[in-house]
């Protein structure tokens, strides 16, 4: 990287596909990270449907979007094991964060970890 760049989407997903998505399934304890694009789309996915209040119809877009672009992230195939934690990469303008969900159970915990925003920003919800 060159002194006075900015980080780019793809510098971190080239980071993301070498140190983990290349290693069998079984090294990463069930752990997943998404790619860089995936929270762009499926926040305009939401942004659009929000309007119309059309929340099922935003929920296939998404789960579509998961399949496109995360293709090993594919609950048929994991056999119910699902991932304990997902980790998303978010590029908001001109600065990087990330957002950790751990699901367990019938719940699941959000932390959503900004340098820019303060302390770190958590969230417990319940699917049930």
């Amino acid at each position: 990287m060159y002194k006075g760049r900015y980080l780019r989407g793809d510098v971190i997903n080239m980071y993301i596909n070498e140190a983990f998505l290349k290693k069998p399934r079984e090294q990463l304890h069930n752990m997943f990270y998404v790619n860089t694009f995936w929270f762009t789309k499926a926040n305009e996915l939401v942004a659009r449907y929000d309007k119309t209040n059309h929340a099922e119809e935003a929920m296939i877009k998404i789960t579509r979007l998961r399949k496109s672009i995360c293709p090993e992230l594919h609950y048929e195939d994991m056999q119910g094991n699902l991932p304990t934690w997902i980790f998303v990469p978010i590029h908001g303008k001109n600065h990087w964060s990330l957002a950790i969900i751990r699901l367990h159970n019938d719940a699941a915990w959000l932390a959503h970890l900004d340098s820019s925003q303060g302390p770190m920003i958590q969230r417990q919800y319940s699917t049930s």
